[in-house]
C-alpha cells in the first residue's frame, strides 16, 4: 500500500454525475464478487466498471472464495448469502477471524429478504447488505460509503492495515517493521502486537512469536486471536495437548467458528475423548448444519462412544444433505458389518436405491455388499441396474466381469473387460482382460495381453509374475527363470518366488544334460541349450 493508495480523487458514476471527496482511488483497488447467479455477477461487474474499479475478480462458489483471499490481498467483497460448498456466512467468518485483513469491506447479498439472514450477516461482522433484486445506484452507493469508512484511517489503523496487507503479500520482514512502528505508535494495541508475532511466525522465530503473544495474553485476556495464533503454534510443532488448551480458550471467546471447533474435534477424537470431540462438532453444526466434517465427525465419535443409532443417524443425515459424497454412505454400511448387522446395512442401501434410483453409487456399495457376503446373483442384478441407466460406468463394468468370472461366465468377463480396456486404456485394465483370458484357459491370448502390460511397464510385479507362471504353464523355464529375477531385483523375493526360481533351475539343469552320439576317443556328453 502507497501514499497514492489512499487519496482524494474524482470519478464519475454509473448515472455519469460526478461523486467528489472520494477517501480511495478504484482504479488501484481489488473488488471480488461471489455469487452463484451469473447476471447477478455481471450485473455487479458492469457496475463496478463504470465506478472506475479496473481488477474485478468473479467467483461463484464462496470455497473459491477463501482460495484466492488467500493468494491475493482483496479491498472489497461483495458476497451472496446462500451458494454451495462454502455460503456466505462462511466466507464472512473466514475474513473476519484471519490474521491479516479481516476488517476489509464486505457487503453481503441475500436473494431472500429474511430478517435473520441480514441480523446474522451484521452480527459477524458485514458492513452493509442488499436485497435482490436491487437497484445499481443503491449498490453504488452502499459501495462509496463502506469504502470511504475504511480508507479514512487514523495514523495507527493506517499501519496496521499495510502490515496486514505485507503479511498477505507474504512481506513478512516489511509487515514486522510496520508493526513495530505501530507498536510504538499505541503500546497497548493487541492488534500490533498480535501482527509482530505473526510476521515472526512466518519468519520461522517462534519462541519469539510465542513471547510476544504470552505477554500480550498477560495485559488482555479477551483478544482471541492471541489463542488462535498460539494453538496453530503450537500445532506446527506437534504439542498436541498445548493447542488443545489454546483453541479451547480461543473458542471460549469466538465459539461461532464452524472451522476451529472442527479442528478442536478432531483433536479431541485423536486423544480419543470422544464426548470432547461431540461437544464441539455439535458447535459446528449449530452455525451451519449442513457442515459436512462436521457431521461425518459426529458420526465417528458416537461409533466411538458406542452409540451405533446415533452415528448412523448422523451419518445418513450427512448422506441427506451432501448426495454426492459417497464416503458417508459408505461408512454406514462399514459401521453396520463391524457391529454385525448386516441385514440393517443392506436395508439402508435398499432405501437409498428406491428413494433415489439416480444415484448409483448406492447400487454399487448394495452390489458389493451382495458379493462380500458370496450373493453373487443379488450382486451381479445391482450391477446390471447400473449399467442399465450408463452403459459405460467403468466402476459397474468391473465389477461384473469379475462376478462374472466368479460364477464360471469366463467368456462373459473377458468381453466385458475387452469393452473395459476400450475405454480405459491403462496398465490395471490390461491386468484384468489377461486375468479373465487366463481363469478362461485361454493362456496364449493371456501371455499376448501381459506382453503388452511389460511393454508399457517393464517393472510392474503384478504384470512380472503372471508372466512367469504362464511361462512355467508353457515349460519355458529360462523365460520364467529371468522373468523371477526381475522380481528379485526389484525387491519382490517372496517364498513363492524363491520356490519357482529354484524349480526353473532344476528343469534348465536337468533339459541341458543330454546323452549324445559316442565320441571317437570312446564316448562323452556335451552340454546341449534347451
Amino acid at each position: 500500500m502507497t501514499e497514492g493508495f489512499i487519496k482524494n480523487v474524482i470519478v464519475r458514476s454509473r448515472s455519469g454525475q460526478e461523486m467528489t471527496d472520494l477517501s480511495y482511488n478504484p482504479e488501484q483497488l481489488v473488488v471480488l464478487i461471489v455469487d452463484d447467479h451469473d447476471p447477478i455477477r455481471k450485473a455487479l461487474k458492469r457496475l463496478l466498471t463504470q465506478m472506475h474499479f479496473n481488477d474485478v475478480i468473479e467467483t461463484f462458489d464462496g470455497k473459491d472464495a477463501i482460495q484466492i483471499l488467500d493468494d491475493r490481498p482483496v479491498d472489497l467483497i461483495l458476497c451472496d448469502i446462500y451458494m454451495r460448498n462454502i455460503d456466505g456466512f462462511g466466507v464472512l467468518r473466514y475474513v473476519r477471524s484471519r490474521d491479516a485483513g479481516s476488517d476489509i469491506p464486505f457487503i453481503m447479498i441475500s436473494g431472500e429478504a429474511e430478517r435473520e439472514d441480514i441480523v446474522k450477516a451484521v452480527d459477524l461482522g458485514s458492513d452493509d447488505y442488499a436485497i435482490k433484486p436491487f437497484h445499481a445506484s443503491d449498490i453504488e452507493k452502499k459501495i462509496v460509503t463502506v469504502l470511504n469508512k475504511f480508507h479514512s484511517p487514523t495514523p495507527l489503523l493506517r499501519l496496521l492495515r499495510l502490515g496486514e496487507r505485507l503479511l498477505l503479500l507474504k512481506q513478512y520482514t516489511d509487515a514486522f517493521g510496520t508493526f513495530n512502528e505501530a507498536h510504538k505508535l499505541d503500546p497497548n494495541s493487541m492488534r500490533a502486537r498480535h501482527g509482530k508475532a505473526v510476521a515472526l511466525q512466518h519468519l520461522k522465530r517462534t519462541n519469539e512469536a510465542i513471547q510476544i503473544l504470552n505477554a500480550s495474553i498477560e495485559v488482555n485476556q479477551t483478544y482471541y486471536k492471541n489463542y488462535a495464533t498460539l494453538a496453530n503454534l503450537h500445532l506446527a510443532k506437534n504439542e498436541t495437548t498445548e493447542a488443545i488448551c489454546w483453541l479451547k480458550l480461543e473458542l471460549e471467546l469466538n465459539p461461532k467458528q464452524p472451522e476451529r471447533q472442527v479442528l478442536l474435534a478432531k483433536l479431541l477424537q485423536a486423544e480419543n475423548d470422544a464426548m470432547g470431540a461431540i461437544q464441539h462438532y455439535r458447535e459446528a453444526l449449530k452455525e451451519n448444519t449442513r457442515h459436512l466434517e462436521a457431521l461425518m465427525g459426529m458420526g465417528h465419535a458416537h461409533a466411538a462412544a458406542e452409540n451405533i443409532e446415533k452415528a448412523v443417524y448422523y451419518f445418513k443425515r450427512a448422506r441427506r444433505y451432501h448426495p454426492s459424497n459417497t464416503k458417508s454412505l459408505e461408512t454406514v454400511v462399514r459401521l453396520c458389518l463391524d457391529v454385525g448387522e448386516q441385514k440393517k446395512a443392506e436395508l439402508i442401501l435398499r432405501d437409498e436405491v428406491r428413494a433415489h434410483p439416480e444415484r448409483l453409487d448406492a447400487e454399487i456399495l448394495l452390489a458389493k455388499l451382495y458379493a462380500s457376503t458370496e450373493q453373487l446373483e443379488l450382486a451381479l442384478e445391482s450391477v446390471d441396474h447400473v449399467l442399465t441407466a450408463e452403459e459405460d460406468h467403468l466402476q459397474a463394468l468391473r465389477m461384473k466381469a469379475v462376478l462374472e468370472t466368479k460364477l464360471k461366465h469366463f467368456e462373459v468377463a473377458v468381453a466385458v473387460f475387452e469393452h473395459v480396456l476400450e475405454l480405459d486404456d491403462s496398465i490395471g485394465s490390461l491386468i484384468n482382460l489377461g486375468d479373465a483370458k487366463l481363469a478362461h484357459g485361454q493362456i496364449e491370448k493371456a501371455e499376448s495381453v501381459f506382453r503388452q502390460a511389460l511393454v508399457m511397464d517393464n517393472k510392474n510385479p503384478k504384470v512380472l509374475f503372471r508372466l512367469a507362471n504362464i511361462c512355467m504353464k508353457m515349460d519355458q523355464f529360462t523365460k520364467a527363470f529371468v522373468l523371477y529375477h526381475k522380481l528379485s531385483a526389484l525387491g519382490q523375493l517372496s517364498e513363492k518366488v524363491q520356490e519357482e526360481m529354484k524349480y526353473c533351475l532344476v528343469e534348465i539343469r536337468r533339459r541341458r544334460i543330454r546323452p549324445t552320439r559316442a565320441s571317437g576317443n570312446g564316448g562323452g556328453s556335451v552340454s546341449e541349450a534347451s
